[in-house]
């Protein structure tokens, strides 16, 4: 089930406003499919992409408060992969 993050800081890109983003739990196959993704940056916004269904262009439009609200629970998600 996905979880719903609402947006402090709503955006526009491409004339769709996004005032909340659903953000799905990682499977296996995202970290597979995002591991050569390029540096740790990389790979966290391929793997964001992949939980929010969201395109890089609208990542990147989110105001800090509201991607690292989505970055926590990325980090959430990984956390048993660091332990």
């Amino acid at each position: 089930m996905a979880e719903v993050i609402k947006l402090e800081h709503p955006v526009v890109v491409e004339d769709k406003t996004i005032t909340e983003i659903s953000i799905r739990r990682v499977k296996t196959g995202d970290v597979i499919a995002t591991k050569d993704a390029g540096d740790e940056t990389d790979i966290t916004f391929a793997l964001a992409e992949r939980i929010t269904g969201l395109k890089t262009n609208e990542l990147a439009e989110l105001d800090i408060a509201d991607y690292s609200k989505v970055y926590k629970r990325l980090s959430d998600f990984l956390a048993p992969l660091m332990a």
